[in-house]
């Protein structure tokens, strides 16, 4: 690939792929190495990918590296392997922005419960989410990345947006349970 044309992809969706890997992800070491796998992959690959459809093209191998990366956490969590497993940060750690100290995102309460519910969606929902509410990608869009039509990514949205709603609101009611006994 042509260095200048890579350098100018990089450089304009550098912070793209490491948002949408972070949020997937919500560990920054594993959105930093997902972020460089997905520009090694373009620089392999780079004279194959049109230009013009660079971005779709980086979306969907960053979507496929972080449910790879999502799958090798789970792996290492359930191997039974307590040193490597020690290097995985849990889903509470994870959530805990102090344990970040370049992190300066205070969440609040209903900011955790919401990516802690999103974190049980099935990897495919959670990321065409991720691409609509939070990266602001229209829904054509989103549907070229993911190689679905514009129907099909409303229809999986708006399930999503059904399931984190009985996810939260579960949640809800265990907590003021909890509260009242």
């Amino acid at each position: 690939m042509n260095q200048a044309v890579f350098q100018n992809l990089l450089r304009k969706h550098q912070d793209r792929v490491f948002s949408h890997a972070y949020y997937f992800l919500r560990n920054r070491e594993d959105a930093e190495d997902v972020a460089q796998e997905v520009f090694v992959k373009l620089w392999n690959h780079g004279n194959s990918v049109d230009e013009n459809k660079a971005h779709a093209w980086l979306m969907r191998v960053t979507h496929n590296q972080c449910i790879d990366c999502y799958r090798r956490r789970i792996r290492i969590r359930y191997s039974g392997d307590a040193a490597v497993d020690g290097f995985h940060e849990t889903s509470a750690a994870r959530l805990d922005t102090s344990a970040d100290p370049e992190s300066e995102i205070e969440l609040s309460e209903t900011q955790q419960a919401l990516l802690e519910a999103m974190e049980r969606l099935p990897t495919t929902t959670r990321s065409l989410l991720l691409m609509h509410y939070f990266e602001d990608l229209p829904l054509e869009r989103i549907g070229e990345i993911m190689g679905m039509s514009t129907n099909a990514v409303k229809v999986a949205i708006h399930r999503g947006r059904k399931s984190l709603k009985g996810m939260l609101e579960k949640q809800h009611s265990d907590l003021i349970g909890e509260r009242i006994s």
